[in-house]
């Protein structure tokens, strides 16, 4: 199931619900709401009306502890509150006309096709730290004398 489909079924309340009560079946220690939201720095009132879908969502960096300790994919959880994740945005001001012009480029690809992309990208961003832990290396013994 892609994540735009499973966005279509569920809720940020009730996937936060459902993952704190499997991991309080879990550890009956530390997953009670009063438990849980002291632990991720919100109220207990904050975190039940947030998992009842009768609040707004609290900032990124919260979703993302949250979905930590209830080991689930940040980004998942992100996409179900609408929020950018904060290194996104990074990434995107830093290299935004490179950016803007990807998104044009995969705007109306497949699923499959992005993923091969990602894919592709993965292996030119290994490659490149290859090349540059062995040009580090070369450095270091040209700067040691070369002895050996």
């Amino acid at each position: 199931m892609e994540m735009n489909d499973a966005r279509k079924d569920a809720s940020l309340g009730r996937v936060l619900h459902e993952a704190r009560d499997k991991m309080k079946e879990k550890h009956p220690e530390g997953f009670s709401i009063r438990q849980f939201s002291k632990a991720i720095g919100l109220s207990p009132a904050f975190l039940s009306k947030l998992e009842n879908g009768s609040i707004d969502p609290p900032s990124p960096e919260k979703l993302i502890l949250i979905a930590q300790k209830l080991a689930l994919d940040p980004n998942y959880v992100l996409l179900l509150a609408n929020k950018i994740d904060p290194e996104l945005k990074r990434i995107v001001i830093s290299h935004q006309v490179e950016i803007a012009e990807f998104l044009r480029i995969i705007d109306g690809l497949s699923s499959q096709h992005i993923h091969f992309l990602i894919q592709q990208a993965k292996m030119y961003k290994d490659a490149e730290r290859t090349e540059n832990v062995e040009k580090s290396g070369e450095s270091s013994e040209s700067k040691g004398g070369g002895n050996g």
